[in-house]
């Protein structure tokens, strides 16, 4: 893993390029290598670049651990990354059409916590919440 820390200034609504060392730019093994920046000391936003396609890569099929708990309005799934994981998403509609779901397509780095904050007035299978085929990711592709 190589790691750099670049200074850059970008305006606000502004774009700026900054040019990145080769060895972070050119990966050694392109199907298992990701190349994330990560902006304002990780405070502002996150930017991921996959240097394969996904079909290519050598992502891990059992990424990550997940757990539900019952709130007030809903539900919320924790979802923990054990490696990098590819655009999570919680198919609510498959348990309960009327179910909203907060968030969506949301990548991790290996250590990485989401929480999907789902609504619904009705009691629903924890189990089902946490597994496929309602929690799903890129990295299930060929499943």
């Amino acid at each position: 893993m190589a790691t750099e820390e670049l200074d850059g200034v970008v305006a606000a609504r502004g774009a700026a390029t900054l040019r990145l060392p080769a060895a972070l730019s050119t990966p050694g093994r392109a199907a298992g290598e990701v190349l994330t920046v990560t902006f304002g000391n990780g405070a502002f936003a996150r930017a991921g670049w996959n240097f394969a396609e996904v079909v290519d890569q050598h992502l891990d099929t059992e990424p990550i651990t997940a757990s539900a708990a019952r709130t007030e309005t809903g539900y919320q799934v924790s979802v923990t990354a054990r490696s990098y994981v590819r655009d999570v998403t919680l198919q609510i509609d498959r348990v309960d059409p009327l179910a909203t779901v907060d968030d969506a397509l949301v990548t991790l780095l290996p250590g990485e916590l989401a929480t999907f904050t789902v609504g619904t007035s009705q009691p629903l299978d924890q189990a089902a919440l946490t597994s496929r085929p309602v929690l799903r990711c890129v990295n299930d592709v060929g499943r």
